[in-house]
C-alpha cells in the first residue's frame, strides 16, 4: 500500500506528517502572527519554537493538536 501525502497551500501533509505551526501572541492574548515552522517531530518542533520566544509567548500546534506554550522573557 503507497503512503499518500497531499498538498495544503504548499505544505506537504498526509497522516504520518506532523504539519507544526507557531502562534505568536501578543501580551493580551490576541494572536499577533502565525508561521508554518517545518520540523519533523515534537522535540525538534520545541527546539525551534524556543529560539522565536522574546517579549511575546509562543505557542507550538500540530495541527489542531496543543503541543507546548513558551512563556514571553521579560
Amino acid at each position: 500500500m503507497s503512503k499518500t501525502v497531499q498538498i495544503y497551500s504548499g505544505i506537504p501533509y498526509g497522516p504520518e506528517l506532523p504539519i507544526y505551526h507557531v502562534a505568536i501572541r501578543a501580551r493580551s492574548g490576541a494572536v499577533h502572527n502565525v508561521l508554518h515552522l517545518p520540523a519533523d517531530d515534537d522535540e525538534q518542533a520545541r527546539e525551534q519554537a524556543r529560539t522565536m520566544v522574546d517579549s511575546h509567548a509562543v505557542e507550538l500546534w500540530d495541527g489542531l493538536r496543543f503541543v507546548d506554550r513558551f512563556a514571553p522573557v521579560a
